[in-house]
């Protein structure tokens, strides 16, 4: 799995949930091997792998949330780890990170204007 992220890593066509899966696969192993600060951190990778691909995908909020999707359960896995692991703050960002990607596809479609909002704390 080294070779195989290495060899995606320097390839930027290889498709995004071919890189987070092989990150995923690694991952796992490394926590089976009694590294998990390794492991996690190669779930944690994924998170930007998603983000970047998702910005590129076709339509509003949506198709984005439905791409977003595929990668639930590495983010799922990598929350169980911080679960396992006693780790609060590492869960809590997990579950920030996944649900406000989701609100942010929301909030867009419905046309918020976001700039206006952080410009404006009397509004809500």
């Amino acid at each position: 799995y080294e070779e195989a992220l290495a060899f995606a890593t320097a390839r930027p066509s290889v498709p995004a949930a071919t890189r987070a899966i092989t990150l995923w696969r690694l991952g796992m192993m490394l926590d089976a091997a009694g590294e998990p600060a390794a492991a996690k951190r190669h779930l944690a990778r994924v998170f930007d792998i998603a983000d970047e691909a998702r910005l590129r995908t076709f339509g509003g909020a949506d198709p984005r949330a439905r791409f977003y999707l595929q990668f639930r359960e590495v983010f799922d896995q990598l929350a169980r780890w911080h679960v396992r692991d006693g780790d609060a703050a590492g869960l809590v960002g997990v579950v920030a990170r996944t649900r406000s990607r989701a609100l942010l596809d929301q909030v867009t479609a419905a046309g918020v204007d976001r700039a206006r909002i952080v410009a404006d704390p009397g509004i809500g």
